[in-house]
């Protein structure tokens, strides 16, 4: 807030100035008497007031972009923890597909035994079936 008024005051000091030279310039233009080192002085002034304003302007942005920089930083810390921790996720991760497969490859032995239960069973009801008939014949 503060550099806002002295932005002001130093941009007050440019324009006073500026006009006040360019009055020195048409009044020398017009055969009057500014000498030339009042208008250097009004020249010197200008540009003084016109390096204050850009230097302060300068700094402010300066700070701003130091703090940026500090906030950026601190971004990328949490993105790397971040990521830190999705490489731990992702390793659990393997490890439950791992188990995963052994399950299921322990289905497939299951399913396979059932299969092989399912034919001795079908096989064991044709045979009960065959001697249904033939005691009833």
């Amino acid at each position: 807030m503060e550099h806002k008024i002295v932005e002001k005051i130093i941009a007050l000091i440019f324009t006073a100035l500026a006009v006040i030279v360019i009055l020195q310039l048409v009044l020398k233009l017009t055969g009057h008497s500014p000498t030339q080192l009042q208008m250097l002085y009004g020249t010197v002034g200008i540009l003084v007031a016109f390096m204050m304003g850009a230097g302060m302007k300068l700094g402010i942005f300066i700070g701003r972009s130091g703090h940026f920089m500090d906030l950026a930083e601190k971004k990328f810390e949490k993105v790397e923890k971040d990521i830190e921790l999705m490489k731990r996720n992702i390793n659990v991760l393997k490890i439950d597909v791992t188990s995963l497969k052994t399950d299921v490859s322990s289905l497939k032995i299951d399913v396979a035994s059932l299969k092989t239960d399912v034919t001795s069973l079908k096989i064991d009801i044709k045979e009960i079936k065959k001697y249904i008939l033939t005691s009833k014949g």
